[in-house]
């Protein structure tokens, strides 16, 4: 669940903060079919670990813009806590830098 945005989301994303707050990150509007498939499975290994408590990963996704319906390519820097059930999520716009089809 998005709990809070800080940052230029409404002018890189296109999104309100209220429009995103209360959200699950992982909803199918935000995040490309493709990417959330990775999403999901990764979701589902740091749930299934007993292992892991901490964790940072990077990620590219592409994520929907809330006016365009067109993705942004966004890197995305990870801090993940298991035990609190918190994510902290850094990104930035990377669609200059990497030319992909946008399906």
């Amino acid at each position: 669940m998005i709990v809070e945005l800080d940052g230029k989301w409404e002018t890189v994303m296109g999104y309100k903060k209220e429009q995103l707050t209360e959200k699950p990150y992982d909803h199918k509007d935000l995040i490309h079919p493709n990417d959330l498939e990775h999403v999901k499975k990764l979701q589902e290994e740091l749930k299934q670990t007993r292992i892991i408590s901490l964790t940072r990963y990077s990620t590219i996704q592409r994520w929907r813009h809330g006016k365009t319906g067109e993705y942004i390519m966004l890197s995305m820097v990870w801090d993940v806590d298991v035990d609190a059930d918190t994510v902290l999520v850094v990104c930035k716009p990377i669609d200059g830098f990497i030319k992909v089809e946008h399906n």
